[in-house]
């Protein structure tokens, strides 16, 4: 069992908040990411886990972002969250099945029509071939992207390969 609690106060000036250093949103949608051009933000989480069997576990995520408009008025309330829930040894011995359900991070107070709670739905298995290579196909389910119900869902075949050395 774990519990963690998160707090990040930052300054953005450009750029997406959610980038992983690439200035390129990957994470969330774009008014989650760019609600202004220069920012400041405090954000908090809470994170945990638990293990109820050798075969079955769960964790789950809240976190919430308020970013101000700098220099300017304005701010933005952004949200993500999500469930998880991992079988260990599925089919096989340190074989790993999951299944997320939950949202990317998004603008709550965002002006209509992009308004709508873009959620994410996720299925995956991880299946070990040997002691240095795993291969995980996964399918993922994008609601409303772009924060918009009009816009048709997203279906995403993926396969990860992980390679130990």
């Amino acid at each position: 069992m774990g519990i963690g609690l998160t707090y990040v106060n930052a300054y953005k000036n450009r750029g997406a908040l959610f980038d992983l250093g690439s200035s390129i949103p990957i994470i969330g949608t774009l008014e989650a990411n760019k609600p202004f051009p220069q920012m400041s933000t405090n954000s908090y989480g809470l994170e945990g886990f638990y293990q109820f069997s050798p075969h079955f576990g769960m964790n789950a995520y809240l976190g919430y972002t308020q970013a101000k408009n700098t220099p300017g008025n304005g701010h933005a309330d952004i949200w993500y969250y999500a469930v998880g829930l991992a079988f260990p040894d599925i089919g096989k011995e340190v074989n790993l099945g999951g299944l997320v359900i939950g949202t990317e991070p998004y603008r709550s107070n965002n002006p209509p029509p992009a308004n709508d709670t873009p959620f994410h739905i996720e299925a995956f298995y991880k299946y070990r071939l040997n002691d240095y290579i795993a291969i995980t196909p996964g399918l993922i389910w994008l609601t409303a992207p772009a924060q918009n119900n009009n816009n048709n869902d997203a279906v995403i075949g993926i396969v990860r390969t992980t390679f130990t050395f």
